[in-house]
This record gives C-alpha cells, sequence and structure tokens, in this order.
C-alpha cells in the first residue's frame, strides 16, 4: 500500500492551515496514496489560553472538521489521519489533543486522545501541556487491510510500553503525528522512531511540524517513514512543506518478525 505523511507548518490562521492541508492531502490522493497522514496540531499552532479561544480553535467528532476530511477519504477511496486537533475538554479552558483514523469509506476507523502531555524546561520557555489539555487514558486502532494501525502522537513516543501494547494487539504500522520540538528532536527524534520500529517490526509513519508556528516553539520538521528494520525510507528536512511517501509491504512486516520473531 502506498502511504504518504505531510509535513505542514501550522500557525495562527485555522482556516488557512485547514485548506492548506486539504489541497495537501487531495495532492497525495492523486499521486496514489491509500493511507495519508497529516501531523498534530495540524489546525492551529499559537498561544494557548486565550479568551473566548475555545469556540475559535476546537472542532468537535461530528463538527465540519471531521465531515470534509471524511468526504475527501470516501470520494478518494483513501484512508485519512488528519493529524491532530483541539477537541473540547470536560471544562471550559482545556481540550483534548485528538486523533482520527477515517477508512477509506469515510467513516471514522478510530479515535485517539493524547495519553501522555509534554511537559520540559527548554532553553528558550518552559512547556507544560498539562495546562491546556486533558490527558486521554485509551489506545486506539485501525483495520486497513492486512495492516493494523497503533495510534500514537508526539510524546507518546517516549513511552515504549505503550508500542508493546500495540505490538501485542497486532499492530504493525504506527502512526505518530508529531510537533516535535527542535531543541529534543535534534538529539531524540530520529533515535525514538527507529527505537519504536525495530523494537516492535512494525512500520512508523512520524509526520511532523516545522518550524515557528505563532506559539514561540521551534518544531524540528525531519518527517520520516521508517520500515520494520528500523531504514529510514523517506526522511523530509528540518524546514520545508513536504509530502514524503513509501510502500507498506506485509512481507517486510514478516519478513522482520521472522528474522526476530
Amino acid at each position: 500500500m502506498k502511504t504518504a505523511i505531510i509535513q505542514m507548518n501550522s500557525g495562527l490562521d485555522k482556516k488557512s492551515n485547514i485548506r492548506r492541508a486539504k489541497q495537501l492531502v487531495l495532492r497525495a490522493c492523486r499521486n496514489g496514496a491509500g493511507l495519508i497522514v497529516l501531523p498534530e496540531v495540524f489546525t492551529y499552532r499559537g498561544p494557548l489560553g486565550l479568551k473566548n479561544q475555545k469556540e475559535q480553535i476546537a472542532d468537535t467528532m461530528s463538527g465540519p472538521l471531521i465531515k470534509e476530511f471524511s468526504t475527501i477519504a470516501r470520494e478518494k477511496s483513501a484512508c485519512i489521519v488528519p493529524g491532530s486537533f483541539y477537541e473540547p475538554g470536560r471544562d471550559k479552558k482545556r481540550f483534548y489533543n485528538t486523533m482520527v483514523v477515517i477508512s477509506a469509506t469515510g467513516e471514522i476507523a478510530a479515535v485517539y486522545r493524547k495519553k501522555h502531555l509534554f511537559k520540559a524546561c527548554l532553553r528558550t520557555s518552559a512547556v507544560n501541556e498539562d495546562r491546556h489539555f486533558i490527558a486521554g487514558k485509551k489506545a486506539a486502532t485501525a483495520k486497513l487491510g492486512p495492516f493494523r494501525l497503533g495510534c500514537a502522537i508526539c510524546y507518546d513516543l517516549r513511552f515504549p510500553d505503550m508500542f508493546q501494547e500495540y505490538y501485542k494487539k497486532g499492530c504493525n504500522v504506527l502512526v505518530v503525528p508529531s510537533a516535535f520540538t527542535h531543541e529534543t528532536g535534534k538529539a531524540h527524534w530520529e533515535t525514538l522512531l527507529r527505537a519504536r520500529a525495530i523494537e516492535t517490526r512494525s512500520y512508523v509513519l512520524a509526520p511532523d511540524q516545522y518550524g515557528n508556528g505563532g506559539n514561540g516553539v521551534m518544531a524540528h520538521g525531519n518527517s520520516m517513514i521508517i520500515d520494520p528494520w528500523g531504514t529510514v525510507l523517506a526522511r523530509a528536512k528540518t524546514a520545508g512543506t513536504e509530502i514524503l511517501y513509501a510502500e507498506l509491504a506485509l512481507e517486510e512486516i514478516q519478513k522482520a518478525r521472522q528474522r526476530l520473531p
């Protein structure tokens, strides 16, 4: 199956971000991709906690955002993972960081809310996602022909037990839309991605944001597709909008798991 991951620099203009994302998804469809993945928080990257912001940047599961991508998936017969978006939380100020898998028939095949919330003291700023997000509680998988997708978002990458759980559930493709910081990404991004692929003998699809989207935190770019032996099949640059393509082959998964059962 031909897959595509999309690297973006989402900013403050939600409508513009979504319009650009749809254009890139349609381009990937025209190039024959049957599975397309966008990066984390592709709808908006900017300051959080502003007055009346929740109504402006949040999207519900039944809202127009998911409906629009469901229509594209159905019309183009492609499975689409629209990165992640801000879903209204239980309280007035916080969100869920939510990812959906939309099947090629336009149905929602899986819903995942980011379990592990990023907290770090960077040289330029301190980041604590708990201030603005509510942690999800459940893992999520989706069946796509002979492939089973395991869902994760960005900081989840640092928790190998989560990926072992997906391996035990029969997953062989791990989808990790991200907005990985440049500071931590230089040190850990490729190492963590390749480790998760090697540990589970699974494909890893990791579209990342790049640049400063308006929130004062630089994202790392370097989106990657990695095969079950840990080989980087495709890699984006540190900066620039890109679509990366690779063929997912069930026999490569089987070969890696036979070599390292």
